[in-house]
């Protein structure tokens, strides 16, 4: 999730109208950076935690590997969610 710090001296409906605009945007490039991305020669996926050290449990979360494997990336739910599809082609 993109973290980022807006000025106190916004009112909260300044702050919701950016923060939209920003998911607009974020979606958007997403969009097309999909539409320009090959995956098909993707055959693993990688899902890697930052949000603490690796002694604490972070690093590589979920690790998936296969010769011939189909992997697809979707954002849904107005750009709040990130699906990774990983099938048997």
């Amino acid at each position: 999730m993109l973290e980022y710090a807006l000025p106190d001296k916004l009112t909260e409906e300044e702050k919701m109208v950016i923060r939209n605009n920003v998911s607009v945007l974020l979606s958007s490039l997403h969009a097309q950076h999909e539409k320009e991305q090959d995956l098909t020669k993707v055959n693993r996926v990688e899902v890697i935690d930052h949000t603490k050290p690796v002694e604490q449990g972070g690093g590589r979360a979920y690790v998936f590997w296969e010769d011939k494997a189909k992997v697809e990336i979707s954002i849904q739910d107005d750009g709040r969610t990130l699906k990774v599809f990983i099938s048997k082609p």
